[in-house]
């Protein structure tokens, strides 16, 4: 039919004339295609591997041992990177129950989970609340680097907060929420960063690596 299919959901004109088209529709992981056939109804057919893996957010009590667990995430997807916030009373964790990793935010016991980021794109993680709770931070990379951002958590749009062409990540805020802390290798070394939650440019706070 023209046309090769590649990992990832790309299609690929085996003529070299157009550059790659994803296949739509679906989530997760697509391995092995075989080329499209056209089947004697006029139908064409793909054959691939699809990849589910699956893992959970659980919560227990601890005295001593972990006990009287409770499932906090019932994806059949990954769930992972969970933090309670401040007041205990909700869950940021990395979900990829919407075919991407972004960030999601449920209830103490796992109920009235929604999406707050809809990135679509690369690895999310590293979520990370202020303590007022009206903030989480996170990473998630552009093009080659990861960058820091910040959304409410209530859901809306990301604001990249020390985006450069290097890699960030492990994002915490300070008590007073003033702050995001950060780590970056824009100078050549991975050192301790800081920049204000409203922007601004930000602040080296280690030299030694």
């Amino acid at each position: 039919i023209g046309a090769a299919v590649l990992s990832g959901r790309d299609v690929l004109d085996v003529e070299g004339n157009h550059p790659p088209k994803p296949l739509t529709g679906g989530g997760g992981t697509f391995n092995y295609p075989s080329s499209a056939r056209l089947l004697r109804d006029g139908t064409v057919s793909l054959v691939y591997q699809f990849q589910i893996r699956d893992s959970n957010i659980w919560r227990a009590g601890i005295d001593g041992e972990l006990k009287n667990a409770v499932a906090l995430s019932h994806s059949t997807w990954q769930d992972f990177n969970p933090q309670f916030s401040f007041d205990g009373e909700s869950v940021a964790f990395i979900s990829r129950r919407s075919g991407f990793t972004e960030v999601w935010v449920c209830d103490k016991g796992g109920a009235n989970a929604r999406q707050v980021t809809s990135l679509k794109r690369g690895f999310t993680d590293s979520p990370r609340w202020s303590a007022d709770g009206r903030w989480i931070a996170f990473t998630s990379p552009k093009g080659a680097d990861r960058d820091v951002y910040i959304v409410s958590s209530t859901g809306g749009d990301a604001r990249a907060m020390a985006a450069s062409p290097s890699e960030e990540g492990r994002p915490s805020f300070s008590h007073d929420c003033r702050w995001l802390y950060f780590r970056s290798d824009r100078t050549g070394k991975r050192q301790l960063w800081k920049v204000r939650v409203e922007g601004g440019t930000p602040i080296q706070l280690t030299e030694g690596g």
